[in-house]
Order: C-alpha cells, then sequence, then structure tokens
C-alpha cells in the first residue's frame, strides 16, 4: 500500500461548497478505493450530488483517475 498524500477535499458539487480535511480524519474505508490494477488506491477528492432522492459520490485519485462511483437513494 502506498502511503497517502495527507488530506482529502470534499467537494459538494451543485453548491461548490468544498473543504478539505486530514486524511486521519477520514475512515480508511472512504481514504482508499481499489484502482484500475485492482489494489488500494488513495482518495484525495471526493465530490458529491445530491438531486432529489439520489446521492452520488465519487472518489478520486491524486492524478485525477475515477476510482469508485457509490449511488445513495433516500428511502420514501
Amino acid at each position: 500500500m502506498t502511503e497517502h498524500p495527507g488530506t482529502v477535499e470534499w467537494v459538494e458539487v451543485s453548491t461548490g461548497a468544498a473543504k478539505t480535511v486530514p486524511a486521519d480524519e477520514v475512515p480508511e474505508e472512504i481514504r482508499w478505493a481499489d484502482g484500475p490494477d485492482g489494489r488500494p488506491w488513495p482518495v484525495t477528492r471526493i465530490e458529491t450530488l445530491t438531486v432529489e432522492d439520489r446521492r452520488e459520490i465519487r472518489q478520486f485519485a491524486p492524478d485525477g483517475t475515477l476510482l469508485l462511483t457509490t449511488y445513495q437513494r433516500r428511502e420514501p
């Protein structure tokens, strides 16, 4: 496992609101995601987009590679 660069930027796409937090304040299962090679890559940017009852969460590597997209839906 490579070393994490140290920060994670959280961005709410619809508003442009962003904050950067130390990586050690982010749960490990969010701080890392499998890369294209199947090995854990550090996540340094997380974008969320909420539309009505659906949220899309995208996790990116330091070089901008999209690592993981997760969809959540609020129950009625």
